[in-house]
């Protein structure tokens, strides 16, 4: 099986989320002066998520690998479903705005939103790779997909490789809006 092609065509096929969650990020990056830089920016930018999924389907291959032993037991894989499916149940619940807890200034005011003002502000491709490697942190239902799938593999070279697969399939339709963004701004 090609794990590559997987995470790949799934990223691509995952485009009209990816427009609308990282969509913003890459429209204001398109808007960072003249093309090479907005170029530039945007490159960095996706160069830290992709960078970041990789990571992140390192950890979870390894996780998946030390787990397989422990996870026979059937009582654990239930308590774990339960406890997947809880941590679901509250984030729906925490995006219908139905759960306390927005921060004293607002729903601007977490630590997500502290680490990027600075970068988004004035993005250089120093800073467009940090913001990057920090948004390719923010939860995203084709992400965790994704993760699921490092994790069942087993494997750091497979997770890896699909997670990085899946952020470069995610790319191609985010430069292509970006490049649309930035003729815009000429016409």
């Amino acid at each position: 099986m090609n794990h590559a092609l997987i995470g790949f065509m799934g990223g691509l096929l995952a485009f009209p989320h990816c427009m609308g969650m990282c969509g913003g990020f890459i429209v204001h990056l398109s808007r960072s002066g003249e093309k090479n830089a907005a170029i530039a920016v945007q490159f960095a930018w996706l160069a830290g998520k992709i960078f970041t999924y990789a990571f992140a389907g390192a950890v979870a291959g390894y996780a998946g690998a030390k787990a397989a032993g422990i996870l026979q037991h059937t009582y654990l894989q239930n308590g774990i479903s339960y406890f997947a499916g809880g941590m679901i149940f509250l984030a729906g619940l925490a995006l219908l705005g139905l759960l306390p807890g927005k921060g004293a200034n607002g729903p601007d005011s977490g630590l997500l939103a502290t680490l990027c003002r600075p970068l988004l502000r004035s993005p250089s491709p120093a800073g467009a790779l940090t913001l990057g490697i920090i948004t390719g942190l923010l939860p995203c239902p084709i992400v965790i997909g994704f993760l699921a799938y490092a994790i069942q593999s087993g494997s750091v070279t497979i997770g890896m490789t699909t997670m990085a697969a899946m952020g470069m399939g995610t790319a191609l339709p985010l430069l292509i809006l970006g490049g649309q963004v930035w003729r815009q701004e000429l016409a």
